[in-house]
């Protein structure tokens, strides 16, 4: 490797977090439990494809930053466990992801 350093960042959040979904007065569920509650049967589409990515940064030694939703780690807290054993960094995205904006 020839010494080069980059800045890489994750935004580590769900594709529910999105406003279509949640978080705004005109999203199709008012809240994320909103969301879990209505989804019917188990639901974890992040853990198994985050520790993919951190078998590719860590091949290529790249360290990254994760900007992780607090609502990740409530749900998640395996994952971030997983995170912590990693030399990767930790930031706070957001507490749920909320829209700064509303329509109706």
């Amino acid at each position: 490797m020839s010494g080069n350093k980059i800045a890489f960042t994750i935004d580590l959040d769900d594709w529910y977090h999105s406003a279509l979904v949640t978080g705004a007065n005109w999203s199709k569920f008012p809240s994320i439990d909103d969301f879990y509650n209505t989804w019917n049967g188990r639901y974890d589409y992040i853990t198994e494809p985050s520790k993919r990515l951190f078998e590719l940064l860590d091949k290529y030694s790249i360290k990254a930053t994760l900007f992780i939703i607090a609502d990740i780690v409530e749900r998640y807290p395996e994952l971030v466990e997983f995170i912590k054993t990693t030399e990767h960094e930790i930031a706070c995205h957001s507490l749920h992801h909320t829209a700064p904006f509303n329509t109706k």
